[in-house]
């Protein structure tokens, strides 16, 4: 296991070798995530193996990262906890991605052997981000706030009376 973690890897080559990586990047290195997130601050912690399944070239581990997103209905700060497993088979083709068992999850790298590391660990945590963020007590069942000003008649408070009948 290595602590610091390389800023390229040669996936194939760390599949001969059955490598493992155990590590940490900060988020501000990963500028997608960045523009997800309300504060880029933190650290990413990432493990990883490197083996083959079968005649697969497999990178398997977790990604982990205490993030801060922006609640979607009330615009604040939202603690969000990312623990994300990686299960990637390792492609040069778009045929070979296609033949993957379907619990893996394609890395396309083609002709050029050398793969940045930290977009692999930026797409699997974007990817565990969810669509809309918001916290519980945002969400559908909470009471929507009342726009009335108090002592002012409501125009549809017949219509709410005549729904209870």
């Amino acid at each position: 296991m290595t602590e610091r973690l390389p800023d390229f890897i040669d996936p194939l080559g760390l599949v001969k070798k059955q490598a493992d990586m155990r590590g940490t990047a900060a988020v501000a290195q990963m500028p997608r995530l960045v523009e997800a997130v309300m504060e880029p601050v933190g650290e990413v912690e990432i493990e990883l193996h490197f083996r083959r399944e079968g005649r697969v070239p497999t990178i398997e581990g977790r990604v982990s990262a205490d993030l801060t997103l922006q609640c979607q209905c009330c615009l604040g700060p939202l603690a969000w906890r990312v623990d994300s497993p990686v299960k990637l088979g390792v492609v040069a083709t778009l045929e070979e991605a296609n033949l993957l068992p379907e619990t893996h999850e394609p890395l396309l790298i083609g002709d050029d052997p050398q793969v940045r590391l930290l977009d692999i660990v930026e797409d699997e945590l974007l990817l565990a981000l969810p669509i809309i963020p918001q916290h519980s007590r945002c969400g559908a069942h909470a009471e929507p706030e009342s726009l009335e000003e108090p002592g002012r008649k409501n125009p549809f408070g017949v219509l709410a009376a005549l729904k209870k009948v």
